[in-house]
């Protein structure tokens, strides 16, 4: 089920290690601190300006399904509002926050264009939402075919927050032959401020008890 994993937690050679699928070899750039952390080990801490891991190419391991999951560590809770810079791979996806809504979402790409706004979570306003210097566990899940086609969900720390329904003519995902962008948005070109952990791509939408059970399995890695 598990195609990619990025575990993030070397400080030189392949930040990507790849089980299962053809991702290759990756390459961090820009300023990026390589730190020890109590609850996660070995950690990337970006600096907002121009770190990021760039993977080598691949195709999407699925056209049909997908999950993508990431635990972060923000520096201050306004970092959560930077647009989507844990994970994405243009004209397929992207995942992270959304600086004009206050929203965090897995946002897809079909008919040509990004569909925002489906199955996001709102974030609270201070001192009430998403708590800075923690780490969160973050998942997006999206169903491309069958009876629940469209279906997009975003969970954190196991608990499911968000769904909705893409409205599109063609709910597959594209199978583009590209690379992704770690701590980077490739689409509105912003870059990831705090610290990312285990970058996974799943080839299925894991359901909550998988989420959940991935959350308490990757909880600590100390």
């Amino acid at each position: 089920q598990m195609a990619h994993w990025g575990k993030l937690d070397e400080s030189s050679g392949n930040a990507m290690d790849n089980i299962g699928g053809t991702l290759g070899t990756s390459t961090a750039s820009g300023t990026i601190v390589y730190e020890s952390d109590l609850q996660r080990d070995k950690v990337f801490h970006f600096n907002g300006i121009s770190g990021h891991v760039t993977t080598a190419t691949f195709s999407n391991p699925s056209s049909n399904e997908i999950t993508i999951s990431v635990w972060v560590k923000s520096d201050d809770t306004n970092n959560f509002l930077a647009r989507y810079t844990w994970i994405s791979k243009d004209n397929v996806y992207l995942f992270g926050s959304n600086l004009a809504d206050r929203q965090i979402c897995f946002v897809t790409y079909h008919d040509g264009e990004y569909k925002y706004g489906v199955g996001c979570y709102t974030i609270p306003a201070p001192p009430t939402g998403i708590s800075a210097n923690t780490w969160h566990h973050f998942v997006g899940t999206y169903i491309g075919s069958g009876s629940n086609a469209g279906l997009r969900k975003v969970y954190i720390d196991g608990v499911e927050v968000g769904t909705g329904t893409v409205s599109a003519t063609v709910r597959t995902l594209p199978v583009l032959s590209s690379s992704a962008d770690i701590g980077y948005d490739q689409e509105f070109l912003g870059f990831n401020d705090g610290s990312l952990s285990d970058v996974m791509i799943f080839d299925k939408a894991l359901d909550a008890d998988e989420v959940k059970q991935l959350y308490y399995n990757t909880k600590e890695k100390v």
